[in-house]
């Protein structure tokens, strides 16, 4: 029996990671409102022992195409200048069968959303829809949080 280990990416983990790589700008900012643990269920629980790398994730990602088994993309999607190129490089690092765990302010109920500064794009359950299916197949969309955010999972095919 072979036993094979996934791979697991976190993509703008901050201080917190699940799974194995956890890739941010900066990993010192931890939000005072933020209940990581809240996410375990459907994210995978937190790793201390991740390995992290420092990379602004505007300018792709620094791993090998098809390396990658789960990528987990809590709340940055809305902090990039280019979204849609970052799920072309999810797809490029994704291997086939390979999962996005995603999730998003929910720009029709969170406050939090409208306000934040660093928010460039703001989503709802349609458009956060369309832009990952034009890059992957979505299996899942769900409201999450009281509504607040929109959770989605996807699959390369």
């Amino acid at each position: 029996m072979v036993l094979v280990s996934l791979v697991t990416v976190d993509l703008g983990c901050g201080t917190y990671c699940r799974g194995d790589i956890g890739i941010d700008i900066q990993f010192w900012f931890k939000n005072p409102y933020d209940i990581p643990e809240l996410f375990n269920s459907i994210m995978g629980g937190l790793n201390p022992l991740c390995d992290k790398v420092m990379s602004d994730l505007n300018y792709g990602l620094p791993l090998r195409s098809n390396s990658v088994d789960v990528i987990v993309a809590r709340a940055i999607l809305e902090h990039l200048l280019r979204p849609y190129e970052l799920l072309k490089e999810v797809k490029r690092v994704l291997r086939k069968g390979g999962v996005l765990k995603l999730s998003v302010p929910n720009a029709r109920v969170s406050e939090a959303d409208w306000r934040d500064p660093s928010h460039f794009f703001s989503f709802t359950v349609p458009t956060i829809r369309n832009l990952v299916t034009a890059v992957l197949k979505v299996t899942k969309v769900q409201l999450i949080m009281n509504d607040e955010e929109i959770y989605v999972e996807a699959v390369k095919w």
